[in-house]
């Protein structure tokens, strides 16, 4: 409704008796008096700009849609700019023109402030006394600010006496102790902004994030659960920046000689790789509120490149099947830079760390209920039957694929050692089914085409072909079936499963890493993330050794016997059982559903 009269407001005919009569009746009413006491209400003059206050007023939604309503009324109207002047609303809209949001409250009050002033001299004259009077305030801090840093740097400010260095107001004299001073002038260590070149230990109140690349698919073949569900793919090239910098790079952009959109220009700064969205990292020194503020920036993009709102209890999902896409493609060696046209597995395996960060983030929120429903529906999943498993969860989104992922955020590495070889048979069960119905697909669409081929000759010859190939095919696969089932050899079994389950063999293994490197001394993700958010490098500095523990050891393995043997489970088969009788059990379990 809100939205409505805002259109309605701005497109009041100007210069016209009936448009005067319109926006008289709206001052009547009192509609413009509601609209500057919301304003006043919400950014008192009594408290600074800087205010907390301030702050989480600037983020409300109807703020802009109201300063729209008022710059509408009073274009031209001089009834309206006379009432928001009485009403003590311009000193407020000159401090707020200076503001830097994402909702752009800065651009529409300095609007509103040339709509009041259109016309209108003596509102002219005032808003023009109100910023040159916040011109000198701001002049006198920064002069007394540098006469400071120069007194503390060993400078002696002195009146100039040659009438050429008149504007200069002072010249500087060095002290003896200036090279010392110097010496001990600090550089940010660490993760840094791109633009300001400073982090946690100068800026420790900015929210600093990475620019991510969000992609849309599905959660899962629509063929295999027979319905679309889409998701976020993300990947990042891991080029830091501040949230505030973000956004005032955002407005210069918008309005230099060559407009640019939000990340056209981010696009630039991102090393020339394409980004549609900010990672926020929550490090010990960094407000709640702070981070709070790049969380839901964070969001709020989510869902323009989901194309959808997701509600804030889904959140946690929807980032699972984020970290999941991730590892998949280190486990099939995908390019990173496919969409982005950049990033890399160097670049994206110290992204897993934080987007776990952001996770028990999640899964802490209100008082860890999210927590508490995913540990339940984690219990119920690792308690079921494994035929259960297959057969409830694998036409679902929130399969294996989706828990062994939630067990990176939930299982302790003594739990996640009992359990992970019932996750192992899952994901190879999974895959199995996957294959084989793209094998099915395929065939199918052979037969197809070879009909297809011999439906276009009508002659009598062609249909018996037809026929005799078709009794052919038949027989060949009963004759394979009956081999198949009969003289089974658990050796080639191993040695044709093994190609086509590496992916999820590797996707297993780099999970079975991270659970292993991440909760080594407490058993829990707790301390990793403690660690992470007093020193981020450190956390980073693990993830590349993951990586190349990854590369070095995974990536090459080309049999079952390595594979067991490298991820230290040959003992968990048991005593008699061998691994092509365990890899049989699994593809009987499929048979049989």
């Amino acid at each position: 409704m809100i939205t409505n009269f805002q259109y309605f407001s701005e497109g009041i005919l100007l210069n016209d008796e009936s448009g005067e009569r319109m926006k008289n009746v709206i001052i009547e009413k009192g509609i413009v008096q509601k609209c500057v006491e919301y304003l006043l209400e919400s950014f008192p003059s009594e408290k600074r700009k800087e205010s907390q206050e301030w702050k989480n007023s600037s983020n409300k939604r109807s703020i802009p849609y109201i300063l729209q309503i008022l710059m509408g009324l009073s274009k031209k109207h001089y009834n309206t700019q006379q009432e928001v002047l009485k009403l003590k609303l311009i000193p407020v809209l000159v401090e707020l023109e200076k503001m830097v949001t994402k909702t752009n409250i800065g651009t529409l009050s300095e609007n509103l402030l040339d709509s009041c002033s259109d016309g209108n001299v003596e509102i002219q004259i005032f808003v023009n006394d109100i910023r040159n009077q916040i011109k000198s305030e701001q002049k006198k801090k920064a002069m007394e600010k540098r006469a400071k840093m120069l007194e503390e740097m060993g400078f002696k400010a002195v009146p100039a006496k040659n009438p050429n260095e008149e504007k200069k107001n002072m010249s500087k004299i060095i002290s003896e102790n200036v090279p010392s001073q110097f010496l001990q002038i600090q550089e940010e260590k660490g993760l840094k902004c791109g633009i300001c070149q400073e982090g946690k230990t100068f800026q420790p109140e900015e929210v600093l994030c990475f620019y991510i690349y969000s992609k849309r698919l599905n959660i899962e073949p629509p063929e295999l659960i027979g319905f679309e569900t889409p998701a976020v793919s993300s990947v990042t090239q891991f080029n830091f920046i501040h949230l505030s910098c973000h956004l005032k790079a955002v407005i210069s952009d918008s309005q230099g000689e060559h407009p640019k959109n939000e990340w056209e220009g981010s696009y630039l700064r991102n090393s020339q790789v394409l980004c549609n969205n900010l990672f926020p990292v929550y490090y010990d020194v960094l407000p709640e509120h702070s981070f709070m503020e790049g969380f839901e920036t964070f969001w709020e993009n989510y869902n323009e490149n989901l194309s959808d709102r997701i509600h804030s209890s889904a959140r946690f999902s929807f980032l699972v099947h984020d970290l999941k896409f991730l590892l998949l493609k280190f486990a099939q060696e995908e390019k990173f830079s496919i969409d982005s046209h950049g990033g890399s597995a160097e670049t994206n395996i110290v992204f897993i760390p934080f987007l776990l960060q952001m996770g028990d983030f999640l899964l802490n929120f209100k008082d860890n209920e999210k927590r508490k429903e995913m540990q339940k529906k984690l219990a119920l999943f690792l308690e079921a039957k494994e035929e259960e498993w297959i057969v409830k969860t694998i036409r679902t989104i929130d399969n294996i694929m989706f828990y062994s992922v939630v067990s990176l955020f939930l299982l302790s590495l003594q739990d996640w050692n009992k359990n992970r070889m019932k996750i192992l048979k899952q994901l190879i069960l999974y895959r199995k089914i996957i294959y084989d119905q793209k094998k099915e697909v395929e065939e199918a669409k052979k037969a197809k085409k070879t009909k297809a081929k011999l439906n276009e000759n009508s002659n009598e010859n062609l249909n018996e072909n037809l026929n005799e190939n078709t009794n052919e095919n038949t027989n060949e696969n009963t004759n394979e079936n009956s081999n198949e089932n009969t003289n089974e050899n658990l050796k080639i079994l191993e040695t044709e499963s093994f190609q086509y389950l590496k992916p999820i063999l590797r996707y297993f293994a780099l999970i079975n890493l991270l659970h292993s490197s991440f909760k080594k001394e407490s058993g829990d993700l707790n301390q990793f993330l403690l660690l992470l958010k007093k020193e981020p490098e450190t956390g980073i500095e693990q993830s590349q050794k993951i990586l190349k523990q990854f590369q070095e050891e995974i990536l090459v393995i080309e049999d079952f016997f390595e594979y067991f043997e490298v991820l230290g489970i040959m003992d968990d088969l048991g005593e008699s059982k061998k691994i092509g009788e365990w890899i049989d059990e699994i593809f009987k379990i499929k048979k049989e559903i």
